[in-house]
């Protein structure tokens, strides 16, 4: 009986496994978000975020349309900052930096509409809107932008 009821699975397995692995990795997924989430820098990095940032980037970090096209005086609109854009693409060092000192600090002659925040926001404030940020991106790209920032700051020794 026992071998009866193995030959009749024996077909499922290939299913019952996508199946397990699919769910293993929904619940790594959700647990990951949640940590972020539990993290209060997180909380009031959104804060500071729906204050200062969101008026340019959208209260879904969308970014502004077309913001890869340039406005008529030659700026790029604002970018999304969700998975969407490519602030994932940059280090948390280039990151800080554009968040406080403006594009030019890592783009020498770079115009922006975005203003510096240096005297606006402390160091700690933009740390917990750039974690805030970084807590909505899928796992590949929070990994992804990782391997960035760690490359960045061997090369800055």
């Amino acid at each position: 009986m026992r071998s009866d009821r193995t030959a009749r699975l024996r077909p499922h397995r290939f299913w019952l496994a996508v199946g397990a692995v699919t769910v293993a990795g929904a619940a790594t997924a959700w647990f990951g978000l949640r940590l972020w989430a539990a993290d209060p820098r997180v909380a009031r990095g959104r804060q500071l975020y729906d204050a200062h940032c969101a008026s340019c980037h959208g209260l879904k970090l969308e970014g502004q349309p077309d913001w890869q096209t340039p406005k008529v005086n030659g700026r790029l609109p604002a970018p999304p900052h969700d998975e969407n854009g490519h602030t994932w693409h940059h280090s948390d060092r280039e990151l800080f930096l554009i968040t406080k000192k403006g594009m030019g600090a890592v783009v020498p002659g770079h115009e922006s509409d975005m203003p510096a925040f240096e005297g606006t926001l402390a160091d700690q404030e933009i740390e917990a809107v750039l974690a805030y940020i970084r807590s909505t991106w899928p796992e590949r790209a929070r990994r992804y932008q990782d391997e960035r920032s760690r490359a960045d700051a061997a090369r800055q020794k």
